[in-house]
């Protein structure tokens, strides 16, 4: 699903209108990430042990991503380059959902947006059988710290939703969405 846009702050705009319980705009770090995994936990705070920890492991993926792989950077609070976006939970009637908001390159969607289409047909079993061999491969082979979106997927429970919005001929704003089930 694409929709044609000339600045993708209209979109950050239309998504923080929405209601919703935490949300970030801005440059990814570990300061950042650890306050915002306390106010999740506090928001679930009622919710099942499972359910949090699933939520906190599924935000944590998806926040690295931003972290290590958008377009466009900015300065942590620690002060080094990361990668910024933004970052939204909500809780709504039957799960939470985690999605995060980033720009990338053109060759950066294709390769994203056909790793989660792979991942999405994938079963359960298949999903660890594929997140065991990409552990097991060299860095160099695209194995270790490429798992994250198996990750997201084995523990959700859910396929991974994304949505790239087309900015200029080099660049699209990629929403990476993940539902969360309550029970």
């Amino acid at each position: 699903m694409q929709e044609q846009a000339t600045d993708y702050k209209y979109i950050i705009e239309e998504l923080k209108a929405d209601v919703f319980a935490i949300s970030y705009l801005g440059a990814i770090d570990r300061n950042l990430l650890a306050l915002m995994a306390k106010n999740i936990e506090e928001k679930t705070a009622e919710t099942t042990p499972t359910a949090t920890k699933k939520i906190f492991k599924v935000f944590i993926e998806l926040s690295q991503n931003i972290a290590l792989y958008s377009a466009e950077r900015g300065i942590s609070s620690d002060s080094h380059s990361s990668g910024q976006g933004i970052i939204i939970f909500k809780e709504l009637n039957e799960y939470f959902l985690v999605f995060t908001g980033n720009m990338a390159s053109k060759s950066d969607v294709i390769a994203l947006t056909k790793k989660i289409d792979s991942i999405n047909a994938m079963s359960h079993k298949e999903l660890r059988d594929f997140k065991r061999k990409m552990r097991n491969l060299k860095h160099t082979d695209m194995g270790r710290g490429n798992i994250g979106l198996i990750q997201v997927a084995l523990v959700s429970g859910n396929p991974i939703e994304y949505k790239v919005i087309p900015l200029d001929e080099e660049k699209s704003f990629v929403i990476i969405a993940s539902k969360i089930n309550k029970n």
